[in-house]
C-alpha cells in the first residue's frame, strides 16, 4: 500500500461503500494517506449507507487511523451516478486489542435524511426526520436529525440515525421505495435503532461483521445484537487469510480473538 489518489467509478448503482471497505483494511494497517475519489450508488440496497460509514464504522476504527467520507452527490438505484471522497490516514502500528463489550451511553442522537431534489415539494425528507424522532422520543435524549436534498439521476430516499455519547455508535437505517410513505421509512430506521439498545448491544449487527478484520489483526473481543451470517463468512474469511484464531460464541453474541 503507498500513499496517493485513486478514482474508481463503478458505473453503475453498485455501493461505493462496499468499494470503501475493501480499501480499508490495507489503508489503516498501512502507514500513509490515501484519497479515493468513488462513484456509484451512495444509498442502495444490500450495503451500508455513507452516512453509516461515516458516522458509525470510521469513527470506531479511530485507533487504528483517521478517516473521512464526505458525499459530494447522492446515488441512488437504479442509475447511480453519486459520488464520495474517502480520505484514510493509516497508523501502521498494531493497536491495543477491540474491545467492545459495554451497550454505548446514549447522550443524543444524530442522523441524516436525504431525498433527491425532486421529492422537496413532497417534505419526504422532513417527513422521514419528523416520523423517526417521534419514535426516539421514549429515549428522552436531544435529537438532532439533519436533513438535505441533492440533484440525483434517480428518486430516492433514505435515513440513518445513531447513538451519540461514546463509542462505538448504534445505528438504524432505512431507504425510500415507491409506494412507501415517508413516515414508514422514518419510523423504520427509529425502530431499528430501538431494537439495538433493547438487546444491550456494544456493537450493532451490521458494524459487528464491519470490524472482524480489524479484529482479527488487533485482538479482542465484539459483543453484538445478532452474530449475522455476513458476520460468520467474514471470521471464516478471516481465518483463511489471515490466520486469525476467531470465536463465535453464538449464546451471548460475542466474537473473540485472543
Amino acid at each position: 500500500m503507498r500513499s496517493g489518489e485513486w478514482s474508481l467509478d463503478v458505473g453503475t448503482a453498485g455501493a461505493v461503500t462496499l468499494v470503501a471497505q475493501s480499501i480499508l483494511v490495507p489503508a489503516l494497517a498501512s502507514e500513509c494517506r490515501v484519497r479515493f475519489d468513488l462513484r456509484g450508488g451512495t444509498d442502495t440496497s444490500w450495503s451500508p449507507s455513507v452516512d453509516y460509514l461515516a458516522a458509525v464504522t470510521l469513527p470506531a476504527l479511530a485507533r487504528f487511523g483517521s478517516g473521512e467520507l464526505v458525499v459530494e452527490r447522492r446515488g441512488y438505484y437504479p442509475k447511480g451516478g453519486g459520488r464520495a471522497i474517502l480520505e484514510l490516514a493509516g497508523s501502521g502500528r498494531t493497536p491495543p486489542p477491540l474491545v467492545f463489550e459495554r451497550r454505548p451511553e446514549v447522550e443524543r442522537i444524530g442522523g441524516v435524511s436525504h431525498a433527491a431534489a425532486a421529492l422537496r415539494p413532497h417534505r419526504v425528507a422532513e417527513r422521514q426526520a419528523e416520523a423517526a424522532a417521534t419514535v426516539l422520543g421514549v429515549l428522552a435524549v436531544p435529537i438532532e436529525i439533519d436533513v438535505e436534498y441533492g440533484r440525483t439521476l434517480s428518486t430516492g430516499s433514505g435515513i440513518v440515525v445513531w447513538t451519540a455519547g461514546s463509542e462505538p455508535a448504534l445505528a438504524g437505517s432505512a431507504l425510500g421505495a415507491r409506494g412507501l410513505r415517508a413516515e414508514e421509512v422514518g419510523a423504520a430506521a427509529a425502530r431499528g435503532l430501538l431494537r439495538e439498545l433493547e438487546a444491550g448491544a456494544a456493537v450493532d449487527r451490521f458494524l459487528a461483521d464491519q470490524l472482524v478484520p480489524f479484529l482479527a489483526l488487533a485482538g479482542g473481543r465484539l459483543k453484538t445484537s445478532e452474530i449475522s451470517e455476513h458476520a460468520r463468512s467474514n471470521v471464516e474469511v478471516a481465518r483463511a487469510v489471515l490466520a486469525a484464531e476467531l470465536r463465535v460464541d453464538e449464546d451471548r453474541r460475542l466474537i473473540e480473538a485472543p
